[in-house]
């Protein structure tokens, strides 16, 4: 007798786990298999990250290559892509560091907070892994701290006209018509 039992995960998969009575139950993890989901042309999946704002603008104009979480990415995401949205929350004595150049010369160039898009997807970037924040480190992206001891490692990080839409907590799912107008935007990235 089969009893179908809701996914662990069901979030990234809504498909029931069939879970055989008597038998030995394996456990499936989430961050072990890659979901049903947005996918890109290679094969690669997409999810979407909010970031607090100035974050998106030092990523895509400031050569900012590693995104600072307090939790590492999942196995079936690194390779794929992360659609960069700009959140509405605004980091006050960040922007003040970025602006007094404390992060090199082009992060100085931070336009002030009016300027920066708020509520919209406005870039994509390649996650090709992640480290652990190591005390002492040379490289100034790398924050610790509050801002997470997951270092997210990113690559072909590129910006396009922004696409609005309302943002989520962790790793979210872009919807149908939102990836639609990315696909336009990116026309590489279309599946």
């Amino acid at each position: 007798m089969q009893k179908l039992l809701p996914d662990v995960c069901a979030g990234d998969d809504p498909r029931p786990r069939a879970d055989l009575e008597g038998a030995s139950r394996a456990v499936t993890r989430c961050w072990d298999r890659a979901p049903l989901g947005p996918r890109a042309r290679s094969g690669a999946p997409i999810r979407a990250i909010t970031l607090t704002r100035p974050w998106p603008w030092v990523m895509l104009w400031a050569d900012k290559r590693i995104e600072n979480r307090s939790w590492s990415p999942p196995a079936w995401l690194i390779g794929g892509y992360l659609l960069l949205h700009a959140g509405g929350g605004w980091d006050a004595a960040m922007w003040r560091k970025l602006y007094a150049g404390e992060f090199g010369p082009a992060a100085r160039n931070v336009p002030p907070k009016i300027t920066h898009a708020q509520g919209c997807i406005v870039g994509i970037a390649r996650l090709v892994g992640w480290h652990a924040y190591q005390d002492g480190s040379r490289n100034v992206w790398e924050l610790g701290g509050t801002y997470g001891r997951c270092c997210w490692d990113l690559e072909d990080v590129r910006p396009f006209l922004a696409v609005k839409t309302k943002g989520g907590q962790r790793l979210w799912k872009p919807s149908a018509p939102v990836l639609a107008e990315v696909f336009r935007r990116v026309p590489d990235l279309a599946a």
